[in-house]
């Protein structure tokens, strides 16, 4: 089968991981022609790894001022910035033209911002990868974040709680990765929502494997993208709360916060000696195997956690707490520990470098478990049967 697969952005095994990982297991079975926007010409670059699993890719460029002129535009709007900030109607002449000049089975659309170009697609089947319900990250981040961001958060939250439920209805199936994001959805559009099913995230446990002998001591790590509201909430209440503490009983601790763009509330944590914030790094791998712990102190979330799917299957002790494991089945104190509270999550931590044994063990359960429950294999079973229900979807409302 040729699947086109339209994505914000060219994935990358930091920031579109979740598209990466479908185009890994898709490309077992398909065709797969890749069409992402980048922001420069150099991002060309970012789909030579990507290679092998494509039989085709284009590019179109859409530069940074274009999208804030569209935001600026929609910003008084029923267009949610994220969504207008990939509006072109370049990209709907270039994308007819594709479609015009290739045959395809299928397209797969990934995320909400593209879904305004699904009414371009009505004669081929078509799934929209909502990845996660982003109204019900909203709806828990009201009342965070400061200044512009706040506002923004409070202006976003009801045009993308109307717009989520209305993309649905455009496509012939829509994927979320969680049975918290897809009840959440049925939840704000009161009614059942027959054409949503939960694909869940998984975990390349090949790419993310263990080397226990680059493992220290007392090394504390935090991943993600510290641009994102979400990750600078956590580790910075995180450090306001937990970290004097920790220090106290262990001097020698390191935390390491590693992920591109930290702001400069998370930059000047840096202190050179026991606080390392080492902005983009090249390969995440080396960071978490030298992890002593990985935690996820996340309290303002939807979706599911990478940073903790990739931990587990490098076979690291992680803490989180139960929002920022949300989404993720089948967990227990075996191989994950989740805090109820911030200062339980402190204990959590100093149990855990105390006994050597103790995160050995969770570790081991960690890779079982998302061997077991979170792997490409999985997913590629799992794509392969979404695909022929929207095809099934689309026969049937043609």
């Amino acid at each position: 089968m040729k699947i086109l697969f339209i994505t914000p952005s060219v994935p990358d095994e930091l920031s579109r991981i979740r598209s990466l990982n479908h185009l890994k297991a898709l490309s077992a079975d398909h065709e797969i022609v890749l069409l992402s926007f980048i922001k420069n010409e150099n991002r060309k670059e970012k789909l030579v790894p990507l290679h092998k699993y494509l039989y085709d890719s284009y590019t179109f460029l859409l530069p940074a001022w274009k999208s804030w002129v569209n935001c600026a535009i929609a910003l008084f709007s029923r267009i949610p910035l994220r969504v207008a900030y990939y509006y072109s109607q370049d990209f709907t002449h270039f994308l007819l033209e594709l479609l015009k000049n290739q045959h395809f089975d299928c397209v797969i659309v990934k995320r909400k911002r593209l879904a305004q170009y699904g009414i371009y697609l009505e004669k081929i089947p078509n799934i929209l990868d909502l990845t996660d319900a982003t109204a019900l990250h909203y709806e828990r981040a009201k009342g965070k974040g400061r200044g512009l961001e706040f506002l923004i958060n409070y202006e976003e939250f009801p045009k993308i709680k109307r717009y989520e439920v209305e993309a649905i209805k455009k496509f012939d199936l829509t994927a979320v990765c969680s049975r918290n994001d897809k009840e959440y959805l049925e939840k704000i559009s009161q009614e059942a929502l027959p054409r949503i099913v939960v694909v869940p995230n998984v975990v390349d446990t090949e790419y993310y494997a263990p080397d226990k002998s680059l493992e220290k001591n007392n090394i504390i790590l935090f991943t993600g993208v510290m641009k994102a509201l979400v990750n600078q909430e956590a580790i910075l209440e995180f450090y306001k709360l937990v970290w004097n503490d920790i220090l106290k009983q262990f001097p020698d601790t390191q935390l390491r916060i590693a992920g591109p763009e930290p702001p400069p509330q998370i930059r000047k944590l840096h202190d050179n000696r026991n606080v390392f914030v080492t902005g983009y790094v090249d390969d995440l791998r080396q960071e978490i195997n030298k992890a002593t712990i990985v935690i996820s102190p996340v309290n303002v979330a939807a979706g599911t956690r990478n940073k903790i799917l990739q931990a587990m299957s490098m076979q690291k002790a992680v803490i989180s707490t139960k929002i920022g494991a949300e989404g993720l089945d089948n967990l227990d104190e075996n191989n994950i520990m989740l805090a109820e509270n911030i200062m339980e999550f402190g204990n959590f931590i100093k149990s855990c470098l105390r006994n050597k044994e103790k995160r050995e063990i969770m570790g081991q359960k960690a890779r079982e478990f998302v061997m077991k429950n979170y792997s490409i294999d999985i997913l590629r079973k799992t794509l392969n049967s979404s695909i022929a229900i929207a095809l099934k979807n689309h026969k049937e409302r043609c």
